[in-house]
């Protein structure tokens, strides 16, 4: 879908998050022989926020836009 990073950039955003690593990659094989779409990206998430408010407000988006979100927690992550 056309801009769909941009709209998910500006969700992240605009809750005060910051991305530090995005990938894509596009062309993927999807279901039905169709095209699959995949966004990969870190996201820095302050001490303080609200991370069940960053997941609702990314959850409603996918939701809007039709699109699947998985989360990974890597806080325990020491490597990064």
């Amino acid at each position: 879908r056309p801009l769909i990073v941009r709209e998910i950039s500006s969700v992240i955003s605009e809750l005060g998050i910051s991305t530090s690593r995005l990938g894509t990659v596009t062309d993927l094989p999807g279901e039905n022989g169709g095209k699959r779409f995949e966004i990969t990206t870190r996201l820095s998430v302050p001490v303080g926020i609200d991370l069940d408010a960053v997941l609702d407000s990314i959850g409603e988006l996918a939701v809007s836009s039709g699109i699947a979100v998985s989360v990974e927690d890597l806080t325990d992550d020491a490597d990064e």
